[in-house]
């Protein structure tokens, strides 16, 4: 048996053939009174959230398996639409590292030689043989 005070919990990661849902669900029939929205509609939508089709209960919720669709937004969704996807996901180029003396040199005699004519001579595609 594992350690329990592990900080890597392979069973809490999805594996390759793994799978996160969110299932919406339509509850038929009377709600409550205490269960309306702030615009005065019946709150019969739930949210449930399946890790590998087991349900998970959601902290913002009350560690409910079922979340009430509202709630859900509010408690849930809304504190992640501050973040912008562009900021957050767009490649950002690498930091380009101040040039070594040694690669100054060199740069100064290639562009030295290579206004004379004469051309550099690079090994890429190059196959060496013994």
């Amino acid at each position: 048996m594992p350690p329990q005070g592990r900080n890597w919990k392979g069973s809490v990661v999805a594996p390759f053939a793994g799978n996160n849902m969110l299932v919406l669900y339509q509850c038929a029939g009377k709600v409550s009174d205490h269960s309306t929205t702030s615009g005065g509609q019946n709150n019969s939508y739930f949210i449930q959230v399946l890790h590998n089709e087991d349900p998970v209960s959601m902290p913002g919720c009350g560690n409910k398996d079922f979340c009430p669709f509202e709630e859900f937004k509010e408690k849930i969704v809304k504190p992640h639409l501050k973040h912008d996807y562009d900021m957050i996901c767009k490649i950002k180029p690498p930091v380009e590292e101040p040039a070594s003396f040694s690669s100054k040199v060199s740069n100064f005699f290639t562009g030295l030689f290579s206004q004379k004519g004469y051309r550099v001579v690079t090994a890429e595609g190059v196959k060496t043989e013994l």
